[in-house]
């Protein structure tokens, strides 16, 4: 099975989790080129980390809170 890329196919160790990125919207681009061997820049990292926030109907102060509850009781 081919995925929504045009450069990866399925059973490259990253394939699975690709699929799963794309089919929730996570990882998208116009070219539909992957370019796992290329470099990943800041903005394409910013986005894919606003998507899945969003994905997840979080916000920031919500990863903040998240922190803090997941802290060792003393």
């Amino acid at each position: 099975m081919q995925l929504k890329f045009d450069d990866v196919y399925d059973g490259k160790w990253y394939s699975t989790s690709l699929l799963e990125t794309t089919f929730f919207g996570l990882l998208n681009t116009d070219d539909r080129m992957f370019k796992p061997n290329l470099d990943i820049t800041r903005i394409e990292a910013a986005k894919a980390i606003k998507q899945s926030f969003a994905a997840k109907n979080l916000g920031v102060m919500m990863t903040q809170i998240f922190q803090f509850m997941m802290m060792p009781k003393i």
